[in-house]
């Protein structure tokens, strides 16, 4: 028989941390409603362990992992290698490194630190309690789920312009828009867990595509994946313990470049969760059983090379740093550079150069994770991948339910398509933490899907 348990903590900055997500640095003034680590703990009656580590953060930082997995080993722990560590992508959550401070002249980069490596011992110390609390409270499950096509939330955020360019975030209503540059993944997956003997629903996994950038502004969110955690819990029950999975997103947003409509703003954030609540709640209750007797850990690495940058782009990239731009006072995004705002553009040819220093030519080690519960699987995307990837993963899958969690195990940029680098955007754009080599999201498909049929 399948047992599982559940947990969630706090981990809200404290204010003056930056948020992560922009181009320039946005230290917090306070929390609009709370960031949340959540653990959903799996075993079988063979002894077998997995389970999922959900951060609401921008993405998981390989730091974390390494340093909750040491933690829980420490304290004897037995879910402490068996753990998919992933996160929903807020932009409106710390950033851990803050990437940006050398930026602004001036700033105590000490203190800075100091303020970062405080949070960062909190953070890991509240996930493995949070581990711990979810191992504590094991109790006989079963699985149902439920998927559909329609997500009514999200859009591809590249398009096609008529210079024959693809063009990120191109603007509202704008006239040179000819179509999207490919398919959405428009899947909506729900898996519902529930109490053996009661029937009581426990849990639910949520698993979309969509960009989690809607709230903007200076204060600390869980963005809409928060108010769909909130309004499932009015709708399903106030303990409920929702797990939001988002899939392969890294060109896909919740911009409807045909409205004029604000869509930065918490109220977008508002209205998004709790249209997706409503979808959720429909699956949950039309979610069908399926067999789920066995847990199985699943891991494999990946090795990825990171490009090389020519003597011409660095070149081009030094004249434009010379450039003189005064962008203090405003936060820059990339709607700025599909307008060719100069501040933008000097801020990814400092990423270049930097890039180009420090990691170019280099090859990573990437971790991927898999978690499997009878006919049903959760795999690790590291990073941003295109959901093009995600579409292709799914439909190798020997599962009848694949769920993808990206931002998942290390952070490693974005992942477009191969043809997508000659065509434009900012995704192809190589930066510090990013920067991976054209083929890299072939080898992701690959490797996650041997993964997968080697269960």
């Amino acid at each position: 028989m399948l047992r599982a348990g559940f947990a969630s903590e706090v981990i809200s900055p404290p204010k003056g941390i930056s948020l992560a997500g922009y181009f320039n640095r946005r230290p917090n003034t306070g929390v609009l409603d709370d960031l949340h680590v959540r653990a959903a703990l799996f075993a079988d009656d063979a002894g077998n362990k997995a389970g999922v580590v959900n951060f609401d953060l921008i993405s998981t930082h390989s730091v974390i992992v390494k340093r909750v997995g040491q933690l829980l080993r420490e304290k004897g722990v037995v879910f402490a290698d068996n753990l998919l560590f992933c996160a929903t992508h807020t932009h409106t959550g710390p950033d851990l490194d803050d990437i940006h401070s050398h930026a602004e002249p001036g700033l105590d980069e000490k203190k800075l630190k100091a303020a970062v490596d405080a949070y960062m011992t909190m953070l890991v110390e509240r996930t493995a309690a949070c581990v711990m609390a979810a191992q504590k409270c094991m109790e006989e499950v079963t699985l149902a789920a439920a998927t559909r096509k329609g997500n009514p939330y999200a859009f591809i955020r590249r398009y096609w312009m008529k210079d024959g360019t693809v063009r990120t975030n191109p603007g509202k209503l704008n006239p040179d828009i000819v179509k999207p540059e490919g398919p959405l993944d428009e899947e909506i997956g729900v898996v519902a867990i529930r109490q053996a003997v009661t029937g009581k629903l426990l849990g639910v996994f949520a698993n979309m595509c969509n960009h989690t950038d809607t709230v903007g502004g200076m204060l600390v969110s869980a963005d809409w994946p928060g108010a769909l955690e909130r309004a499932l819990r009015r709708k399903l029950g106030s303990q409920l313990n929702v797990i939001p999975l988002v899939g392969a997103s890294g060109d896909v947003n919740h911009f409807d470049v045909s409205s004029s409509a604000n869509q930065t703003c918490p109220e977008e954030a508002e209205r998004i969760g709790k249209g997706y609540a409503e979808i959720v709640a429909d699956l949950v209750e039309k979610a069908k059983p399926f067999p789920a007797k066995t847990v199985e850990c699943l891991s494999t690495m990946l090795t990825l090379s990171k490009r090389v940058i020519s003597q011409e782009e660095i070149d081009a990239a030094k004249k434009l740093v010379a450039k003189r731009v005064e962008s203090k006072g405003r936060d820059l995004t990339s709607e700025d550079l599909a307008k060719g705002d100069e501040a933008i553009r000097r801020v990814f040819a400092q990423e270049l150069l930097a890039f180009a220093e420090k990691e170019a030519g280099r090859s990573v080690s990437i971790p991927l994770r898999g978690v499997r519960l009878g006919d049903m699987a959760i795999c690790s995307l590291p990073g941003e991948p295109f959901c093009a990837i995600g579409a292709a993963i799914k439909k190798r899958s020997p599962f009848p339910y694949t769920f993808l969690a990206s931002n998942a195990m290390t952070y490693c940029g974005y992942i477009p398509m191969k043809e997508c680098f000659v065509r434009g955007g900012y995704e192809v754009i190589p930066v510090m933490n990013g920067g991976l080599e054209t083929d890299s999201a072939e080898k992701l498909i690959e490797a996650v899907s041997a993964m997968l049929k080697g269960c």
